[in-house]
C-alpha cells in the first residue's frame, strides 16, 4: 500500500489516473511497486500488453524520446507489449506517446473490428 506521502505526489496522482483509465479492461492494473524501480517494469502493473511510462513535469513542454526507448528496452523478447510514454506538463494536459508503427497497427486493427472487416 503506498504511503500518503507518496499518494500526494502527482506522478503517482497520474499514474492512478492511467490505471483508471485502463480499469474497464482491467481490473487489476494498479502502480508498479517503486514506480518501476523494482523487479516490475514500467510504471503500471497491468494485463492489457502495454509497458507504461508516466512521466510528469512542472514545464508547458514535456517530452523526451529517452523515455519511449528506455520504455521499449524493458520489454522482453517476443513480448506484444506495446511501450507507451504518458506525460502531463504544468498545465494538466496528458498526452501519450509511442512509437509511429505501433499506433498505426493498433489503429488499423481498431479500424477493422469496428467496420467489421
Amino acid at each position: 500500500m503506498p504511503s500518503t506521502e507518496t499518494k500526494n505526489k502527482k506522478w503517482f496522482k497520474l499514474q492512478e489516473w492511467v490505471a483508471g483509465k485502463l480499469n474497464c479492461i482491467d481490473p487489476y492494473c494498479r502502480s508498479s511497486k517503486a514506480s518501476g524501480g523494482s523487479t516490475e517494469a514500467g510504471d503500471l502493473k497491468n494485463n492489457v500488453k502495454l509497458n507504461v511510462e508516466c512521466k510528469c513535469y512542472n514545464k508547458k513542454n514535456v517530452w523526451e524520446i529517452d523515455w519511449l526507448i528506455k520504455c521499449e528496452s524493458e520489454i522482453p523478447l517476443h513480448s506484444d507489449k506495446t511501450a507507451i510514454v504518458v506525460t502531463e506538463n504544468k498545465d494538466g494536459k496528458k498526452v501519450v506517446s509511442l512509437d509511429a508503427d505501433d499506433f498505426f497497427d493498433m489503429y488499423v486493427k481498431l479500424y477493422n473490428m469496428e467496420n467489421g472487416e
